[in-house]
């Protein structure tokens, strides 16, 4: 009965009684990071080999500036240059070079 109304009292308090076991593997998530990061850097390279070329300028025309309006380009270049810390640009130093190369050009 004591440990009927023990357990009663632990409910509902965010204290958990079951397995103390993580399964969040921090290896994994790390690994994911750094590949969203090469694809990221990779993307803002083939932009910024297209933008950077002399001959881009007969390349853009209205359909592609228009596509690239309605893309997620301009937000995510934003939000790397806009939501970042000085913290976030220390460790992802290569996103942010790329990104800013992107947008000198």
């Amino acid at each position: 009965m004591i440990l009927n109304i023990l357990n009663q009292e632990q409910q509902h308090t965010g204290f958990g009684t079951g397995s103390t076991h993580s399964q969040w593997k921090s290896d994994r998530i790390i690994q994911m990071q750094k590949l969203h990061e090469e694809h990221v850097i990779h993307s803002f390279d083939i932009f910024y080999s297209i933008f950077s070329n002399k001959l881009s300028e007969e390349l853009l025309d209205d359909n592609l500036i228009e596509i690239m309006n309605t893309s997620c380009f301009i937000p995510v270049l934003e939000s790397y240059l806009r939501n970042d810390s000085i913290l976030d640009m220390s460790k992802q130093g290569d996103i942010h070079r790329y990104c800013l190369r992107l947008v000198k050009c």
